[in-house]
């Protein structure tokens, strides 16, 4: 396993640990949506790196533009949803 598929794997794992915990109860609701954050973070990092050196700037640029896109819908829905 490469190191960037062995860092996605972390963090998708990461956030299915948090979710554990907190429909155990021991986890709150803000530390839940802070750990995934992170856990969405570094995926988005680790994929973009795997971009750039896979496909170049231009490339690396366009699925990084994309995962913004993501991200800032998923950031979206979490303010709707808070409301």
């Amino acid at each position: 396993m490469n190191a960037a598929a062995e860092w996605q794997a972390h963090s998708l794992g990461l956030a299915a640990a948090l979710a554990a915990l907190q429909a155990a109860g021991t986890l709150g609701d803000d530390a839940l949506a802070q750990g995934v954050l992170v856990a969405v973070a570094t995926n988005s990092v680790t994929r973009a790196a795997t971009a750039v050196a896979a496909g170049g700037w231009t490339y690396g640029l366009r699925v990084v533009a994309s995962l913004l896109a993501s991200m800032g819908a998923a950031a979206a829905v979490g303010l709707v949803l808070a409301l």
